[in-house]
C-alpha cells in the first residue's frame, strides 16, 4: 500500500449521495471524513474508459461515490460564515468533484487502500 491508515490525519469535507435534480444534482450535507489530500497531477481512467488528468489525489479510510465532491478543510475551516453557507451545496465551497475512485485490499485483504481522484 501507498500510504498506512494511521497516517491519513487531514479532515476533509465530503458531499456525497449525488442525485439528479432537473438540470443539476442534489448532494447530502457535508460530512468531516480522514483522508490524506496530494495536490498533484496524474492519469487516470474515468467510469466511461477515458483518459483523465487529476488535480488531486486523496486517499481515504471510507469509500466515496463518483461525482460527490471533496474539500480540503473542516466545517470550521469555514469560518463564522458556514452558518450562513448551504452545507448540502459544494459550490458554495471550492470542492472539488470525485472523477474515479478505487478501492484495493491489501495481501492479507485486513484493510483496503482507498484513493480518489479529483
Amino acid at each position: 500500500m501507498s500510504y498506512m491508515i494511521k497516517n491519513l490525519k487531514q479532515t476533509i469535507l465530503y458531499w456525497g449521495n449525488p442525485t439528479a435534480i432537473g438540470v443539476g444534482y442534489s448532494y447530502a450535507n457535508a460530512v468531516e471524513i480522514l483522508g490524506r489530500w496530494e495536490d498533484r497531477q496524474e492519469i487516470f481512467v474515468d467510469v466511461n474508459g477515458r483518459e483523465q488528468k487529476s488535480q488531486a489525489i486523496v486517499y481515504l479510510k471510507q469509500d466515496v461515490k463518483i461525482g460527490g465532491y471533496l474539500y480540503l478543510g473542516s466545517l470550521d475551516d469555514l469560518g463564522d460564515s458556514s452558518s450562513a453557507l448551504d452545507i448540502s451545496d459544494p459550490s458554495a465551497v471550492d470542492a472539488w468533484e470525485i472523477k474515479a475512485f478505487k478501492k484495493i485490499p491489501n495481501l492479507r485483504a485486513t484493510d483496503w487502500e482507498r484513493k480518489a481522484w479529483l
